[in-house]
């Protein structure tokens, strides 16, 4: 909607956001949260996983000692839990995952050796005080995480070395810094609530919190080790002091919101918290003993059994004794479920003893009949303990299979079903009695607890009380919250597991060597000819394509033609694409023919040309490398937007024979291309069920990996369009510092060394830092180093090493420099 007349300003300048929508400005990267992104002086892959500030603080000494504490205490979990999932005999029956080739994460790690300790927490100051990507640790920092064996050199060589970490340990350790940076803002919130309760730095007397409850919610905060105990705490708070922080809120807002009463007011409003107080025993108290068993006893001074005691809350709101009573069992019910310590009980509790239960609906029991279906290994699952989904998929396709209306899935601590396979009508009502055996269970574990050790009728009247009230709570609270959040974690692990195993697949797939015969020089591209057929429209022009792609990548010849047979006969006719391909290999120095194609009848293609190349090089005795080429890249690309506006001159066929080319001759630009549709290659079954915004995050450290491996030449990359995707993936870049790199040195303006990063203000220092080594300049103008894969940091440690290798003198050196001075 415009702005009325008398609204605007003819003098004001118009802004990107006047003319363009948002949704366009968010497409081009052209929003004010994309030119932060471009500016600031932290890797754009650190700036997109943030989540807030606190996500780009450099982390004090003190915060970083923690860390390296939780992640310990994180990585040990899970590591024992892999040992023990890799250390049972029998897999379960429906485990049709092939986890033979997941790799072993800290295959070294060593909790009481020092050395490992102190790789650890140097890659975490590296991470999250320096902000070193990944590939730069890896690569630059190896000194933090290689150490000798030994100490001593007895024979006068060089001690052998231990690597602690690999750079998987390293991206794990990347996904340990943000979850630990998320366990920080939650509690620094928490923080602040408790100093606003408290009134701090305002006046004491507009303090809200007890003291009491203060140091209750600091020591929680103390000895919080996850974001759930944090929120735990959060809102206990929230239930105990509801009036005032709606308050906080309604001021906040400007306006007046409908108040919802707090636990403690809607105790106070029914008069069930003075009747509460006669249980005996309090909710953080009960809380205290499963701490530390025996902190409190339960008072059992009271004579009245509890019916009679309810009695006086009867009144306009509570009608009779009963439900009095009821009312104040839910009131001490709803005190234990919001109790923090309670939770953190039930949930190691659930963490150790939960299993999981499948059922098949009436449609699934109609669909799922034969072994080929996802859902038939665990269409029947019983008493799977939820550590054995880890290191697969299935929790995934259990999740699908019941979205899908196939399955019915329940979360249980009772090991008791009796299902009726030939009824399904039953089991409603089995689920219905395991979930209150499964809370019995719990129940059990903590009624000790709340017990009074007076006998006699009415004490035992008020145990029957209490533990009927922490039933409820467990039933319907601690329980259901506690399953939700184990089918986040499930659900956490098997995404964990098909990211990474797409990440591992498209990295083999783009971590190969370009193709190349025996006579090429160790660098050089080769020219290839292309051959393709199959699936293409030969209404026009022929079935099949031959295309000449020049050791840039750009399309030199292209021809189209029926067969490449060759007719052993005299009196057959060769196929016409015979007499092209001879022509092509006679007139251009081809190095590799390659072919591909969408039929069956490549494998027959491929020998017509093998058969054309052998003839034609025994005459020549040219090296020609004949090979089958992937298509997966082209067949994405072919007829997207990006190829036709990079070559608008070319049929879509002869598009898919360069990209089969360019993917043969540099795999890392040819796959880089594609972006986000590098998700629509099949790297894993699983890998549609998953989020694919967060899945491409992972999928992307393939190419990171494999780009800062092999580095780019950039000059080059201004003059190849086909190239610049590739320049996102370096250390301490992304899409927007690429592009606005890429934007400044294209049309002639190749940079002459290194340092013009920083004299032309392309990159900031920590981005410097991060990218130098991996991005190569050539023709290297000011130093020869510039085209190495050398860091410009260790350009004068390199300088002495040739020296010392040709037995110069320093000193000489050093004259040199003064002069060149």
């Amino acid at each position: 909607m415009e702005a009325p007349l008398a609204d605007r300003d003819p003098s004001r300048e118009k802004t990107l956001a006047d003319v363009f929508e948002p949704a366009e400005l968010e497409a081009k990267m052209m929003t004010q949260r994309d030119e932060d992104i471009r500016t600031s002086d932290v890797p754009e892959r650190m700036q997109m996983r943030a989540t807030g500030a606190e996500s780009l603080r450099p982390l004090s000494e003190d915060e970083i000692e923690e860390e390296t504490t939780w992640v310990m205490r994180q990585l040990h979990s899970w590591l024992t839990r892999q040992e023990a999932r890799r250390g049972r005999e029998h897999k379960s029956e429906w485990d049709t995952d092939n986890t033979s080739d997941e790799p072993t994460l800290f295959q070294h790690a060593d909790f009481a050796n020092e050395r490992f300790l102190a790789a650890v927490l140097s890659v975490l100051k590296l991470l999250s005080q320096d902000f070193y990507e990944v590939p730069f640790i890896a690569r630059h920092r190896r000194e933090v995480f290689v150490t000798a064996e030994s100490e001593s050199d007895v024979h006068g060589e060089e001690p052998p070395t231990r690597e602690w970490l690999s750079i998987d340990d390293l991206w794990k350790l990347y996904d340990f810094d943000l979850q630990f940076r998320g366990l920080l803002a939650a509690r620094r919130h928490l923080q602040n609530m408790v100093r606003r309760l408290k009134g701090e730095g305002v006046d004491d007397s507009t303090r809200e919190i007890s003291h009491e409850d203060e140091a209750y919610a600091s020591e929680l905060i103390a000895s919080a080790s996850g974001v759930e105990d944090i929120m735990d705490v959060t809102e206990w708070l929230q239930a105990h002091y509801a009036d005032v922080i709606q308050k906080w809120s309604r001021e906040r807002a400007g306006m007046k919101r409908v108040q919802n009463l707090g636990l403690k007011e809607r105790a106070k409003r029914n008069g069930t918290d003075r009747f509460v107080e006669r249980f005996g025993i309090t909710a953080r108290q009960v809380g205290d003993n499963v701490s530390t068993p025996g902190r409190h006893t339960v008072d059992s001074n009271t004579s009245e059994m509890p019916l009679d005691a309810a009695r006086e809350l009867v009144g306009t709101e509570l009608v009779s004794p009963d439900i009095a009573l009821k009312a104040a069992k839910a009131t001490f019910s709803s005190m234990l479920e919001l109790d923090p310590q309670l939770r953190r009980f039930v949930r190691a509790y659930c963490d150790e003893h939960v299993c999981v239960v499948v059922r098949p609906t009436d449609k699934g029991l109609r669909e799922v009949t034969h072994d080929e279906h996802p859902a038939f290994a665990f269409k029947f699952l019983k008493q799977k303990p939820v550590a054995e989904f880890m290191g697969s998929a299935q929790f995934i396709e259990l999740e699908k299979a019941v979205h899908d209306g196939l399955l019915r899935m329940q979360l249980s601590l009772s090991g008791e079903y009796r299902f009726d396979n030939h009824d399904l009508r039953t089991d409603d009502a089995v689920f219905s009695e395991d979930r209150d055996r499964s809370a019995r269970a719990v129940t059990v574990q903590l009624d000790e607890h709340m017990r009074s050790s007076a006998s006699g009728d009415v004490a035992a009247a008020w145990d029957t009380v209490r533990s009927d009230a922490l039933f409820m709570a467990v039933r319907d609270h601690l329980l259901p919250q506690m399953w939700r959040e184990t089918v986040q974690k499930l659900h956490q692990q098997a995404f964990d597991y098909v990211a990474d195993a797409c990440r591992r697949s498209l990295e083999q797939r783009i971590d190969v060597q370009a193709a190349r015969t025996s006579s090429m020089r160790t660098g050089k591209k080769p020219r290839v000819a292309v051959v393709a057929g199959g699936g293409f429209d030969a209404s026009s022009r022929g079935a099949l394509r031959v295309v000449v792609v020049d050791e840039h990548g750009a399309c030199s010849e292209d021809f189209s033609a029926d067969s490449m047979r060759m007719q052993s006969s005299g009196a057959l006719a060769d196929g016409d694409g015979v007499a092209v391909l001879r022509g092509v290999l006679e007139r251009q120095r081809i190095d590799v023919v390659a072919v591909s194609g969408m039929a069956l009848q490549t494998r027959r293609l491929f020998d017509d040309v093998q058969s054309v190349v052998n003839e034609f090089c025994s005459h020549t005795g040219d090296d020609v490398l004949v090979t089958y080429a992937s298509d997966e890249v082209a067949r994405l690309w072919w007829d997207s937007d990006a190829a036709r506006a990079e070559l608008p001159q070319l049929r879509k066929e002869e598009r898919y024979c360069v990209c089969v080319a360019r993917t043969l001759q540099e795999p890392a630009a040819g796959y880089a291309t594609l972006g986000r549709d590098l998700l629509h290659l099949t790297l894993h079954k699983s890998q549609r069920s998953v989020d694919q915004s967060l899945l491409f995050i992972v999928v992307e450290r393939a190419l990171v990996n494999v780009v800062s491996k092999i580095g780019v030449d950039i000059n080059d990359l201004a003059q190849h369009v086909h190239k610049q995707p590739m320049l996102q993936y370096v250390s301490g870049l992304g899409s927007r510092k690429a592009h606005a790199i890429l934007s400044r040195i294209s049309g002639g303006h190749d940079l002459e060394s290194r340092s013009d990063l920083i004299v032309r203000r392309l990159c900031t220092r920590t981005v410097f830092v991060n990218c130098a080594s991996f991005l190569r300049v050539n023709p290297p103008v000011m130093d020869v180093l510039d085209d190495t894969r050398i860091h410009p940091e260790d350009y004068d440690l390199a300088r002495k090493m040739a020296l010392d290798a040709l037995d110069i003198e320093d000193d000489v050196e050093d004259d040199n420099r003064r002069g060149r001075k």
